[in-house]
């Protein structure tokens, strides 16, 4: 249990470190807010309708693309290149971030179903709440969190429990 305990996977429990890398990356997207600007040719820098998308349609546009298997799409449309991704088992930037977390999704959840179960959007913020199950496992309680400014995806966090099926 003390292990669990520093680890911070008891519930209620904080892990101050993880806390600590969240908050220092929402930091980094808040100061870099004013300076941000897509970089040319790359994501919707190029298409206007894309850039004003509100924090909702960026999100549903995310999930849509990632239902039909449609991951570069995802990439070019909805995140920023130097996005944020932070996980268990990642702090790192950038589509290869994102391809490489995708991946591992795949991999432990092979032929899933996915469950959105709740999302949520408060200005530049969003939170999905989900659930999947795969011939081989399950997930529980998966949760991802976003920072969309710009049309792009700034920040992704994504936290799952996964059960043999």
């Amino acid at each position: 249990m003390a292990d669990a305990r520093a680890n911070g996977i008891v519930s209620g429990e904080v892990n101050s470190f993880a806390d600590t890398a969240l908050i220092d990356a929402l930091k980094s997207v808040s100061a870099d807010k004013a300076q941000f600007r897509p970089t040319p040719g790359i994501g919707n820098d190029n298409d206007p309708t894309l850039r004003g998308r509100d924090t909702h349609q960026v999100l549903e546009d995310h999930l849509r693309l990632r239902l039909e298997g449609r991951l570069e799409e995802d990439l070019q449309r909805n995140y920023a290149p130097d996005v944020v991704l932070l996980t268990v088992n990642s702090n790192s930037k950038g589509h290869h971030a994102i391809r490489m977390s995708a991946k591992r999704l795949a991999e432990q959840l092979p032929d899933a179903d996915f469950e959105f179960v709740m999302k949520q959007v408060s200005g530049s913020f969003a939170l999905l709440v989900w659930k999947a199950r795969s011939p081989r496992q399950e997930a529980h309680s998966g949760a991802d969190t976003f920072v969309i400014e710009n049309g792009l995806i700034r920040l992704q966090t994504i936290h799952y429990h996964l059960t043999a099926e």
